[in-house]
């Protein structure tokens, strides 16, 4: 049997084996190994997978996880987090002016506004001396003289005096609706100032031993010559961020609750945009319980009397999902049901479910009553039914689902998305489809490094502007001619929150001050080589305090 043979009886029996050769007519060709009768083969053993991986490793390292993700912090995230927050702005309110010319003054709307512009990082860490010498700073010297291995942050920063007019537009920076500039009235020269200082993670793109080879760092950096990076150096004291594991964003999960609950069924999302490093927003939609009390069976099946709630973002009561439909220009009956039941007239079992909300909502049928029913249970209510709609619809637009649109024409695909989310939790109600799993693999992340950085730079950062602004409008309303911005920026607060955090490892505080996370940062073990890249390498699942978590066991 000869060689051509053998080829057609490969090609015959496997297929895969098959790639056409785009660049000349040769006819199609074969991939992989060498066979034991010398013709091509695709079977990969375990051999090949671990040559595979130890190329990875001898490539990127045991912890280029951590580093790649402080990079981009430093490179992507301090932009993105200074561009969103944006500007500061303080209004002029004429203070010691009387007669016409108060008159005059109190109709202009004039602001006086500090704009955020181009972010900028020292090349490496440097250290003033005491003699007012700047002497470039390594890990080394950080440990032995018990200091903070860290880089400075600068930003462009545009100081200007403006009138603002009544109407708004959308910002294309950050597609948010803002009010339209009349004029410009006074504008400084545009300045780059000092924010605040960020501790460097070691063998990092902004560390001092990145640039060096390997005998420069052992000889002039005197570092040891096996150690990967990957950790901080924060008074003197060797400190690791440790990896914390979280549930998905942007995906919804139904849950059964147990009785006695007010709700039987729940579906959740934790909406967060794609582009945007703002905290997540959640988003709940509840069925009532079928019975008084909450003791519904939970047992699925299809049951009557049971209508559903939503609880949206800054609203302090739950809002009837039908009403909220309207509120997104949904407002008859049929469009409602053409969202949710994808098969509308032949769908009996959800129908029937949608029966009791929409009987509920029956006193709201435009859009404004509906938007005005939800602006009056948020931080609206005392407002005039026109800015109280005007603040609904703002609303809906930013901080509800803002991962499908933060924009003013998406309350159509938020529609579709909403109906989407009740279409699941009613075939979970009615038995169609099982629960969601909340320790399934699948849909857990990971945040590492500079994702954790991210979130507290971002709560340091809104600090700098409050301080800020409250600074500016002291002076502003004392009448000052000439206003000093470099006094009203407080870079030690930037400073001090980063090194704090990574020194206690208290990660974050809720509205109430308190802290959300402890034990983020450790002190990096030392015992030997191996615990160290364990450490780095490390991941922890948070549990909660109280209550029982038997499956995660």
């Amino acid at each position: 049997m000869n060689s051509t043979t053998n080829v057609n009886r490969l090609i015959k029996n496997d297929p895969s084996n098959v790639k056409m050769d785009p660049g000349n007519n040769l006819g199609p060709k074969l991939e992989g190994h060498m066979g034991e009768s010398g013709l091509p083969g695709n079977h990969i053993d375990q051999d090949d997978a671990w040559t595979v991986i130890r190329s990875y490793f001898s490539q990127h390292g045991l912890v280029s996880q951590q580093i790649s993700s402080f990079d981009r912090f430093l490179n992507f995230n301090v932009q993105e987090i200074i561009n969103e927050i944006g500007k500061v702005q303080v209004d002029v309110i004429p203070q010691y002016v009387t007669g016409k010319d108060w008159k005059q003054q109190a109709d202009k709307n004039l602001v006086w506004e500090v704009k955020f512009g181009q972010v900028s990082v020292s090349e490496a860490p440097r250290l003033l001396e005491k003699d007012d010498r700047y002497s470039a700073m390594f890990p080394h010297e950080s440990r032995i003289r018990n200091l903070t291995y860290s880089t400075e942050l600068f930003a462009d920063i545009t100081f200007s005096k403006k009138e603002l007019d009544d109407f708004y537009e959308e910002n294309p920076l950050t597609q948010q609706r803002e009010k339209k500039v009349k004029a410009v009235l006074k504008e400084y020269k545009k300045e780059k100032c000092f924010i605040g200082k960020v501790p460097v993670m070691l063998r990092s793109k902004f560390c001092q031993l990145k640039k060096f080879s390997e005998m420069q760092r052992v000889k002039d950096g005197k570092d040891c010559s096996y150690d990967q990076g990957g950790y901080f150096v924060i008074n003197g004291s060797e400190k690791v961020i440790v990896a914390q594991e979280r549930m998905a964003n942007n995906q919804v999960n139904v849950f059964n609750k147990k009785p006695p609950a007010r709700y039987s069924w729940v579906a959740e999302i934790r909406s967060q945009a794609e582009t945007s490093n703002r905290p997540p927003q959640l988003f709940t939609m509840q069925m009532k319980s079928s019975q008084r009390g909450g003791n519904a069976s939970a047992a699925p099946g299809p049951r009557g009397n049971q209508s559903i709630y939503c609880t949206i973002p800054l609203i302090r009561e739950s809002i009837p999902l039908v009403i909220l439909f309207r509120a997104l220009n949904c407002t008859t009956d049929k469009q409602i049901l053409t969202r949710i039941c994808f098969d509308c007239p032949n769908d009996s079992d959800m129908r029937e479910a949608l029966r009791a909300s929409l009987e509920e909502a029956k006193i709201i049928q435009s859009q404004e009553d509906a938007l005005d029913y939800i602006a009056k249970r948020g931080i609206a209510q005392t407002y005039v039914k026109d800015k109280r709609i005007i603040y609904a619809k703002l609303l809906l637009e930013t901080e509800f689902l803002p991962h499908v649109s933060t924009k003013a024409n998406g309350m159509l695909p938020k529609s579709f998305f909403l109906g989407y989310m009740a279409n699941k939790l009613i075939k979970a109600s009615i038995g169609v489809i099982t629960e969601d799993d909340r320790d399934y693999y699948g849909k857990k992340r990971l945040d590492m490094a500079g994702s954790l950085l991210a979130t507290h730079f971002r709560q340091l950062f809104k600090q700098f502007t409050e301080v800020m602004q409250k600074i500016l409008k002291k002076d502003v309303d004392s009448g000052a001619v000439e206003i000093d911005l470099k006094k009203a920026m407080k870079a030690d607060i930037i400073t001090r929150g980063l090194k704090t955090a990574l020194a206690t490892g208290n990660w974050g505080k809720d509205k109430h001050g308190d802290i959300l996370k402890t034990g983020v940062a450790q002190v990096l073990n030392r015992l030997t080589f191996m615990s160290s890249i364990s450490h780095l390498r490390r991941l922890n699942t948070p549990m909660a305090k109280t209550g029982k978590l038997a499956k995660p066991r």
